[in-house]
Order: structure tokens, then sequence, then C-alpha cells
């Protein structure tokens, strides 16, 4: 048999590198919408 084996998924390559996961990376941030989205479009049929 062979001696090679997958310890874990979350550390592929055996070098105890394992990053940090963040689950929730947008719980507490309150995102403002860009100017640009309140402003009438003026690309589509009879606009300049």
């Amino acid at each position: 048999m062979s001696d090679l084996y997958v310890h874990s998924d979350a550390d592929s390559y055996g070098d105890g590198d394992v990053p940090e996961v963040d689950t929730e990376p947008y719980q507490a941030k309150i995102v403002e919408p860009l100017p640009e989205s309140s402003r009438p479009r003026r690309d589509g049929p009879g606009g300049e």
C-alpha cells in the first residue's frame, strides 16, 4: 500500500498554512448605493 494519504481538505498541501474562513463577511457593514444608481438612464430608447 501507499504511504500517501490526505489529511484534510482544510490543509490540502500539508504545510499547516490553513487560512481563516470568514463565514459572515458583511454582517455589520452597511453598503450605500452609488450616486449614479439613482439617476435616470439616458442610453435607452429615446435617450441622448
